[in-house]
């Protein structure tokens, strides 16, 4: 389980290089990306998040992947409108005709979800993948979000508004997909604290219209935080974490680029310079 401690953003700025350098490193070292998690609410910071509405300290965390309003520059004039759609060019990051034309589709591409079950699950489109992509696929993630987090102020800025002691869990419970638990963590008894609240919500109260409603619900929902326990690996939730951390301390996240250069990666026929 990774160590945060309860010491406040702002107690960051006092500390010299080397404790400032120290400290996050200690914070770095107990993130093990690939390691199965239990969080458990009732005892640690858990912010969990589902979609682009959640609410958390009045902060809209927006976190995921799917979330449009963070646009990015991911290579030198080729910008994306959200970091699922620069994860999947990833698989196509080959310098031919048709990986240029397949990663050109996609910056096109606004809806995350639809880039998704386009290119990555079209058989015409995925036999062209890189055969190598899921030896590189979590670091090429940990550099998207690092890219989107130093290149979107206002992202960088949200994840600086992190407590040190959260621990950022990308709630996958309603997904059934073989990877959600990988990418995130599972909690059913909060969810099913969550949806008793959301049903009482919808029985009691008086709205004049669905999205007024749908609002009081996702309210009261992400009030709800100290329930059961999230299971899973919570990769996504982790790289979050990591990106939070080195923003907070001005340091660089502990991403392998010799890794990364090895690979050759192309964005629209061009080798990306990391």
């Amino acid at each position: 389980m990774p160590f945060f401690n309860n010491i406040e953003i702002s107690d960051v700025r006092l500390l010299d290089d080397s404790q400032r350098i120290s400290e996050f490193r200690k914070l770095v070292e107990s993130i093990n990306l690939m390691k199965e998690e239990s969080y458990d609410c009732t005892k640690l910071n858990v912010w969990s998040y589902r979609s682009s509405k959640d609410v958390r300290q009045n902060l809209n965390i927006k976190f995921g992947n799917m979330c449009n309003g963070f646009p990015f520059e991911i290579a030198t004039g080729v910008s994306v409108f959200n970091s699922e759609c620069a994860y999947i060019a990833g698989a196509y990051a080959n310098g031919d005709d048709k990986s240029k034309e397949i990663q050109k589709a996609i910056f096109e591409e606004r809806n995350g979800m639809k880039c998704k079950r386009i290119y990555r699950n079209r058989k015409d489109i995925v036999c062209h993948m890189r055969d190598d992509f899921f030896e590189y696929n979590v670091l090429w993630m940990s550099y998207i979000l690092w890219v989107k987090s130093v290149r979107n102020k206002d992202f960088g800025n949200l994840l600086k508004s992190i407590p040190l002691d959260a621990h950022i869990v990308e709630n996958t419970s309603k997904h059934k997909g073989k990877t959600s638990i990988f990418w995130g963590a599972k909690n059913q008894e909060l969810m099913n604290a969550r949806a008793i609240a959301e049903e009482k919500v919808k029985k009691n109260g008086v709205f004049k219209t669905k999205a007024a409603l749908e609002h009081s619900q996702m309210l009261t929902s992400n009030s709800i935080n100290n329930i059961g326990r999230f299971e899973g690996v919570n990769c996504m939730g982790k790289i979050i974490k990591l990106m939070s951390i080195s923003l907070i301390y001005g340091q660089e996240p502990p991403i392998d680029y010799e890794m990364l250069k090895s690979k050759q990666l192309y964005m629209l026929g061009r080798s990306i310079a990391f």
